[in-house]
């Protein structure tokens, strides 16, 4: 096993024909080792070189099928999936990355978006609802807005329930926090109300929970009783 420092000098050697030149799967095998030895330092550097040189290839496809606002969200949690399953030392779940690194990528990256572009055409699904009007008896309307279509608009509001029905509970009211009211994932600012606040969990796990409650919309199979 070669020392630290001459390690991290072949890491920065970017022609893939050098004899020197560390493929993708040997930078998984190395982050695994030195984390089993406790060495973050090398750990830290040699995800760092790994994570360089996916992001050529996840931006130029996250660009492809992700709109905008969603593009550094998506890019992020295709990298967190990826290290999160490198950096599990107590199963074997790494295996396949150190094999073939590049085809977990592609996956993980086709998964994600897939994600995000549904998530995309939830918020234009609902974007129709924020400029609500009361109406004299104090329900909200939009039924009498120019160019709204009173069938179309009904028929948003019973796929709205519909598909919130098939959720649990508390990802019901996720939902209904994050892509009806507008509540943030998370905020730097103490003050304004996020739903990581809100539901006292992390925003790592908010995001796990929109995730999963888009994987059972899609899928249409509804929470588990």
């Amino acid at each position: 096993m070669l020392e630290p420092h001459a390690l991290l000098k072949r890491v920065d050697e970017k022609n893939a024909e050098s004899d020197s030149f560390l493929k993708e799967e040997s930078l998984v095998y190395l982050i695994r080792d030195y984390a089993r030895r406790g060495n973050y330092d090398v750990v830290d550097q040699l995800s760092d070189a790994l994570a360089l040189r996916c992001m050529k290839f996840v931006k130029s496809h996250v660009r492809k099928f992700v709109d905008s606002e969603y593009l550094e969200d998506c890019r992020n949690d295709i990298l967190l999936e990826t290290f999160d399953r490198i950096l599990d030392l107590e199963s074997d779940r790494a295996d396949y990355l150190e094999a073939s690194f590049w085809n977990f990528l592609r996956r993980t990256s086709g998964d994600v978006t897939e994600k995000y572009g549904t998530v995309s055409k939830m918020d234009r699904a609902t974007d129709s609802f924020d400029v609500e009007d009361e109406t004299e008896h104090g329900s909200v309307s939009r039924i009498g807005e120019a160019g709204i279509n009173p069938a179309e608009e009904l028929l948003r509001r019973i796929h709205l329930a519909e598909v919130l029905l098939l959720l649990p509970p508390h990802i019901q009211e996720l939902f209904v926090m994050h892509y009806l009211d507008g509540y943030a994932i998370e905020s730097n600012d103490p003050h304004i109300p996020t739903l990581a606040r809100h539901f006292n969990k992390t925003p790592r796990t908010i995001r796990n929970w929109l995730a999963q409650g888009v994987r059972i919309v899609t899928s249409g199979a509804g929470a588990e009783k």
